[in-house]
């Protein structure tokens, strides 16, 4: 009983979010704050998770949503085929332009009274270890 419940519940939430899609192409905004609603704390939650820093996940989380209205107002909308997809498409794409605006590497404060020292990784590849992570996301949630 309980898995025909939750095929149900599933069934109604993935029409709910082609309506949402729809409106959205209609460039509703309505629809785009039900999607804010719907969307920001898996988001922000997705974004803290591979940034670790809580301001600035509010930030990108930020970004994202004002990215996905920019990209609703600009039609490029209409080739998503599920909003949730388009959603974490945009979330990805900006925790890598994260990533890549800190081209210096992963920083590491130490500091003492006196002695301050910043470590860098230069070896390290974070844009391909957010890929990875994210579709490693992306799989479980499947």
């Amino acid at each position: 009983m309980k898995n025909n419940k939750k095929i149900s519940n599933n069934f109604l939430d993935k029409g709910r979010d082609r309506a949402l899609l729809w409106k959205a192409r209609k460039k509703d905004e309505e629809a785009f704050i039900k999607i804010y609603e719907k969307y920001v704390d898996d988001i922000y939650r997705f974004i803290y998770f591979k940034i670790g820093k809580t301001e600035e996940a509010r930030d990108i989380t930020a970004n994202v949503f004002l990215k996905t209205w920019n990209y609703i107002q600009e039609d490029k909308l209409k080739d998503a085929k599920s909003l949730r997809s388009f959603v974490y498409m945009v979330a990805r794409n900006c925790v890598i332009d994260h990533y890549r605006q800190d081209k210096s590497g992963t920083h590491v404060q130490i500091d003492n009274d006196n002695i301050h020292i910043d470590i860098v990784d230069e070896g390290q590849d974070v844009i391909k270890e957010a890929e990875i992570n994210f579709d490693i996301e992306t799989v479980k949630s499947k």
